[in-house]
């Protein structure tokens, strides 16, 4: 994968520069460094999305073996959003991305609602005007798809695009060194154990909710925090959350 370089207004970048985009990259390579979750990998990038593309929210999607997709990560845990990207998933920019390989730019929602009318209409509903989606590519193939929804039509421009499409790449590199196959087809079947992680996650979100009164974005929160303290790997930490083996009270003090 190669990155073009971001040139900043008014002169070269300087070696001691910060770039959002080199920082997001390094940081999810430090991911990548260690034994991670994948959910934990593709919330770093969603997270990383918004202000390296200029999107208002991001979804990250993983297909499953029967090539569904499914979401991995969101930049919010707001019902509305979730509620569009699983629309998203079964017929929108996204699912088109995954089954072609290919980046989808909705430039204007409003313009676009024949080919996706129940996506695009709740897209505005909820405030959006444009969308895209990029592909998460590994060993020639597509194994998910990263949407960027934006609060303005046009979509990103064709610097943000690149640095959407390296976050993407990245994810789709960190899938598959998570799974360690060596090729693509071997890589699918062995996906619904990486989306189980998933599941097991948001059960630990609704315990953490539950018990602390929380809302599901903070005890999501609080998950990750105390996995990153601890030094374990997030599934882990939700699964013994989810089994009664792990004590709460240090998540709601």
């Amino acid at each position: 994968m190669r990155v073009t370089p971001f040139v900043p207004p008014g002169g070269a970048m300087r070696p001691d520069d910060e770039h959002p985009l080199l920082t997001a990259l390094i940081a999810g390579l430090e991911v990548l460094a260690h034994d991670f979750d994948v959910v934990d990998l593709a919330q770093h990038l969603v997270d990383a999305c918004p202000p390296l593309t200029g999107g208002a929210d991001a979804g990250l999607f993983l297909a499953d073996h029967r090539r569904d997709l499914q979401l991995m990560a969101s930049t919010s845990e707001e019902p509305d959003l979730l509620e569009l990207l699983q629309v998203e998933a079964l017929d929108g920019p996204g699912r088109h991305t995954f089954r072609t390989g290919a980046p989808t730019v909705v430039a204007d929602l409003a313009r676009t609602n024949h080919r996706w009318p129940e996506f695009c209409q709740r897209a505005m509903d909820f405030g959006y005007r444009a969308a895209c989606a990029l592909p998460l590519r590994a060993r020639g193939g597509s194994v998910g798809a990263l949407t960027i929804l934006t609060a303005t039509p046009g979509g990103p421009d064709p610097a943000a695009l690149r640095a959407g499409q390296a976050l993407a790449d990245l994810a789709g590199l960190g899938i598959t060194a998570r799974v360690a196959l060596p090729r693509l087809d071997d890589l699918t079947a062995h996906l619904p154990a990486v989306l189980r992680t998933r599941i097991v996650i948001e059960q630990a979100k609704g315990v953490l909710a539950e018990r602390g009164g929380l809302d599901m974005a903070e005890a999501f929160r609080r998950l990750r925090a105390h996995a990153h303290r601890t030094g374990r790997r997030l599934a882990e930490v939700a699964a013994a959350v989810v089994d009664g083996t792990e004590d709460t009270d240090p998540f709601l003090d």
